[in-house]
């Protein structure tokens, strides 16, 4: 049950014309765990909250907070939903909601993520986000608590 943290990410190679080349995604969020709590234990499985802030780069730059619902089972997949928060450095406000499965950590305790969801924003400025349908992937480090997600956006 050591699987217990989540994050976004984007499919890898999604777009990319050559294997060698490296995939350009909309955001790339580097975040570390703030606050982890205990839902529920079961016989084959742990319910986590966890809470997560980090960074932004891409085609904004800014801060992220997120709440994930994460569930661990026995044998170390994973799955969850989560809301996100998103502050620009120009003061813009994105929100966004998600769900997505993790796989088993390897033996350095880095799991692989995946999923998929929805933002919303009432920015102007960035008005082409308002409904969009975002999908992710990256890895997260259950040692450390860190994470990093490229995350791709489809508006």
């Amino acid at each position: 049950m050591s699987n217990i943290y989540w994050h976004l990410h984007l499919p890898k190679d999604v777009s990319n014309k050559s294997s060698r080349s490296t995939a350009r995604h909309s955001l790339t969020i580097r975040s570390k765990i703030t606050l982890n709590r205990i839902l529920e234990i079961t016989n084959n499985s742990v319910k986590i909250e966890i809470n997560e802030k980090g960074t932004i780069t891409g085609r904004y730059l800014g801060n992220q907070i997120a709440t994930i619902d994460n569930t661990a089972n026995q044998d170390g997949t994973s799955s969850w939903s989560a809301k996100f928060m998103q502050i620009t450095n120009k003061g813009d406000m994105i929100v966004a909601t998600g769900s997505g499965t993790g796989e088993p950590p390897n033996s350095k305790g880095v799991l692989k993520i995946r999923g998929e969801g929805d933002m919303w924003t009432q920015s102007t400025r960035l008005a082409s986000l308002n409904g969009a349908k975002w999908r992710c992937e990256g890895e997260s480090n259950i040692r450390n608590g860190s994470s990093v997600i490229y995350v791709d956006i489809k508006e």
